[in-house]
């Protein structure tokens, strides 16, 4: 357990915070250069464990390989291993085995990739890759994203179909949006896509920050009045994240542009309950959930069911603070409601994040609130925002 502790502002000079670079982007883009066995150009500093742990197994020779918590790492490398010759055996963390896999992998052994599946998940090479394949994505649109990607590398094009009702679409949009990048044609169905062979390697591809990653510095810039400038931050991206300007509107804040990143400015409005639907955004709703709780703001949460999927039962874990500061929650498998917000902040709190790196930073900011707030597993931010203690040093700082 780490203690979280805020820190007194400097009215001098508004702090500046340096963004990870985006991992969506990162990790699409890394394939894609594995692929067309060309070095991945842009090396940047304060990688995300996820990215670095996907860089390694793609540059590995040795039979075994590790990609920690990364379920995008994960899901995007064991794609790729279609079109590898070398055996190899997979490794990940404890926590990412429940997260969800199991129709991917029976797509990849459709398509001819051969598996003894149980972890470690042991993979040989594929014999004779096919050219088409249906997959249940209902729990992520990060399987047919996985699939899209090695689609141009194959020898006869890929036809993807799936059930279910794809969840986080837009996700599957900002893989579209590389793909264009890269030349790699493909037509969009309904329920399905094209991917024709053939590509072109871009002769420059720009990283930007990461706008799951800046929520929680809009978030505390918002909660102190205080402006900041985020570097890295630049609009239209494509990522599915960047919809938080669609959120904060309302709660009276402003992103304006400056030289290689953006100003956040405050003020302060009255919010009544609306809802927000996170469904192409599931990463901001634990940053909405704290600012919510903190300024007394009713919640109407939507879009939820994948959350209780990712690192941690997430959903579930926003549903348990709520109550523990004395609110009544309603919760269904997709939403979280909480109209009367008068929460009961107690004088001391140790917030178990379940090693979930989203909960760990949006939960943070309870340190305003309780006086003696503690935090478990702090050192979970390095999955995607490793530099987050140091950065947010100008606000709040973690002591043993």
């Amino acid at each position: 357990m780490r203690r979280i502790v805020p820190v007194e502002l400097s009215p001098e000079k508004p702090p500046s915070i340096e963004l990870p670079p985006s991992k969506s982007i990162y990790n699409r883009h890394r394939i894609l250069y594995h692929l067309a066995k060309k070095p991945m150009p842009v090396q940047s500093s304060g990688l995300p464990a996820d990215c670095r742990n996907l860089d390694l197994a793609l540059s590995s020779l040795d039979e075994h390989v590790y990609l920690g918590q990364g379920g995008t790492s994960l899901r995007f490398y064991l794609a790729s291993r279609l079109l590898e010759q070398k055996p190899v055996c997979v490794h990940i963390d404890e926590q990412l085995k429940s997260r969800p896999i199991e129709p991917l992998l029976d797509a990849l052994e459709h398509l001819g990739l051969k598996m003894e599946r149980g972890w470690p998940l042991k993979i040989e090479a594929a014999q004779k890759i096919g050219s088409d394949v249906s997959v249940n994505a209902s729990a992520s649109s990060q399987f047919v994203s996985a699939l899209a990607l090695v689609g141009a590398f194959m020898e006869n094009s890929l036809v993807i179909k799936w059930t279910g009702h794809l969840p986080s679409r837009s996700f599957l949009h900002l893989t579209l949006d590389i793909l264009e990048e890269w030349d790699i044609s493909y037509t969009y169905y309904k329920d399905g896509l094209h991917i024709g062979t053939g590509y072109k390697v871009p002769k420059h591809i720009f990283i930007p920050g990461d706008w799951a990653s800046a929520s929680y510095a809009i978030m505390g810039a918002a909660l102190r009045k205080q402006p900041v400038f985020i570097e890295n931050l630049i609009e239209n991206t494509g990522q599915p994240d960047e919809r938080i300007k669609n959120f904060i509107a309302p709660l009276g804040v402003v992103l304006k542009a400056g030289e290689r990143g953006m100003w956040v400015e405050c003020s302060e409005l009255p919010m009544d309950l609306t809802q927000m639907d996170f469904s192409n955004c599931p990463d901001l709703a634990p940053t909405f959930c704290i600012w919510h709780l903190i300024k007394g703001i009713p919640i109407w949460f939507t879009g939820l069911k994948t959350l209780n999927s990712k690192e941690s039962q997430r959903l579930n874990k926003m549903a348990e603070l709520l109550k523990d500061m004395q609110l009544e929650v309603r919760q269904s498998s997709d939403s979280l409601i909480c109209e009367a917000m008068n929460p009961c902040f107690p004088e001391r709190y140790v917030a178990d994040t379940s090693g979930d790196h989203r909960l760990a930073m949006a939960f943070s900011e309870l340190c305003l609130c309780i006086p003696h707030f503690s935090l478990s597993e702090v050192e979970s931010v390095e999955k995607s925002f490793p530099n987050f203690w140091e950065q947010m040093s100008c606000w709040k700082i973690a002591l043993k």
